[in-house]
């Protein structure tokens, strides 16, 4: 068996890191439950497709890519679909799990005043 030279086995080393660091990069996350027995699928442009029944994705499944309106991108029979987040829980990835597409514990809505605050804020109802 020959030995590959030092220039070509550095080469065949960076060439595997490059690929890993890309597939690690690339962890959108599982999807470990569909919330409903039919939803709405969609292309990677967000326009709608059709449905699914939730009976035929194998979970918990990986999330191979995001739709550029956020939706979750799955394979089923070897074709990739896309989930609007709202319909699927997920663990792992950059979501973090999250529910929905702002997550649990996202804060006050965005130009909202936080009316939780003692002393009570003036521009909030009275309670």
């Amino acid at each position: 068996m020959k030995h590959l030279s030092g220039w070509r086995s550095g080469l065949v080393t960076l060439a595997f890191v490059a690929f890993a660091g890309a597939v690690l990069a690339a962890d959108f996350g599982r999807v470990t439950k569909i919330l409903h027995p039919t939803v709405q699928t969609f292309d990677a442009n967000g326009r709608s497709v059709g449905t699914l029944n939730a009976s035929d994705v194998r979970l918990p499944t990986t999330i191979v890519q995001r739709g550029t309106s956020g939706e979750l991108g799955i394979r089923v029979n070897g074709k990739t679909i896309y989930l609007r987040s709202l319909d699927v829980a997920t663990a792992g990835g950059p979501s973090g799990g999250h529910p929905g597409p702002r997550g649990p514990n996202h804060g006050p809505t965005p130009n909202m005043p936080d009316c939780s605050a003692t002393p009570p804020n003036p521009k909030c109802p009275a309670q």
